[in-house]
């Protein structure tokens, strides 16, 4: 096992151990610290609630930034993160209250959570394309962050992993901007294979999406309060639709669910007021609870499936598909026994027209 071994420079402390050379503590109380170039790391609690430092310069032969290495640095204002940084512990700079900017690299490939919460002065972000991680609450309570820009494309943005809604910088109520200064209103999704979780979560300034048939998942609260976006169409290629995904989406007008979508999630389009259509496509085998609860102008029902046909004998089961439907078409080949009308029976719908050739049209009673 390597000795370590403790070198002060220029009233500093580093720890060697390992090969590397780890900055500990500043000694000397100064108010604005310059790390040695022999530093590789800094090392957690480095500067914990150290009030007074208001610039700290970090050389270019660091590789990561350690736990809570700036937590509670009030009196910091701005910090340049060297492109020889790879990785940002959880809650590194958290409560850093007077810090107005930041820019990770794209060296940079996971942000740990709590990372920048309650960073309340914080006004812009700059993410390098390199982020693949951020961590829970790591943009958690950044009230003043009005802008996000990020150095990928938006194929990038939405493989980023973010641990949960407040991991997302768009949380806060931020404006994304891709290729410079481009802010982001319309996604055009054609490289990407899954739209992760919260991915545009409450994120208000988008207004419609294009998903390729690359795509086979929607994660849980992907898109949940993007109140501006009016209408999606879910390709064939996607294959479930996560918790929350398209939740209090209050300007989504339409929707239709591709033929190879087998689950959709609870919630997943609950409180989408403005919907007054959808389609089920045949390939759904499961409805998660509440997925359609309080769409309140959701009158047209095209069933395409057989498992939702027969979840109307439950409004749980079917997640409140039904609960202001006013006419449903349902796909013939749903109805296997023609003796038994799911709709008729349960959902107090009667039949208003003999068989077309593809449909069944149902209307309230």
């Amino acid at each position: 096992e390597s000795e370590v071994v403790f070198v002060d420079i220029d009233g500093n402390r580093y720890k060697d151990y390992n090969g590397e050379r780890y900055f500990i503590k500043n000694l000397d109380g100064s108010s604005e610290i310059e790390i040695d170039s022999s530093c590789t790391q800094i090392y957690q609690y480095a500067f914990y609630d150290r009030d007074d430092i208001t610039s700290v310069s970090i050389p270019d032969s660091v590789t990561s930034i350690g736990e809570r290495a700036f937590i509670g640095c009030s009196s910091l204002t701005s910090i340049t993160i060297p492109d020889s940084v790879t990785s940002i512990g959880g809650n590194a700079f958290e409560d850093c209250s007077s810090l107005t900017s930041i820019t990770i690299p794209d060296s940079v490939t996971s942000i740990g959570g709590g990372a920048f919460r309650d960073c309340s002065s914080l006004t812009s972000i700059t993410i390098g394309e390199g982020v693949t991680s951020i961590g829970n609450w790591a943009f958690g309570s950044c009230s003043s962050l009005t802008d996000v820009y990020y150095t990928g494309d938006i194929n990038g943005w939405v493989s980023i992993s973010f641990g949960n809604v407040t991991a997302n910088p768009l949380s806060n109520g931020a404006n994304l901007y891709i290729n410079g200064n481009e802010l982001v209103t319309e996604a055009n999704i054609d490289t990407a294979t899954s739209i992760g979780n919260n991915a545009f979560y409450s994120y208000d300034k988008l207004t419609s999406v294009t998903i390729g048939d690359q795509v086979t998942s929607i994660g849980s609260y992907a898109f949940s309060e993007c109140t501006s976006l009016t209408s999606i169409i879910i390709p064939d290629s996607v294959t479930s639709i996560g918790n929350f995904a398209f939740e209090y989406c209050t300007s989504l007008t339409s929707v239709t669910i591709g033929e190879g979508v087998t689950s959709i999630g609870n919630y997943a389009f609950s409180d989408c007021t403005s919907l007054t259509s959808v389609t089920i496509g045949e390939g759904v085998t499961s409805i998660g609870s509440y997925a359609f609860r309080n769409c309140s102008s959701l009158t047209s029902v095209t069933i395409e499936s057989n498992y939702a046909y027969k979840s109307a004998t439950s409004t749980l089961a079917c997640g409140y598909l039904l609960q202001y439907a006013t006419e449903v078409r349902v796909l013939t080949s749903c109805i296997v026994d023609s003796t038994n009308s799911y709709l008729e029976n349960a959902s107090k719908f009667t039949k208003t027209t003999s068989e077309d050739e593809l449909y069944y049209i149902y209307t309230k009673i």
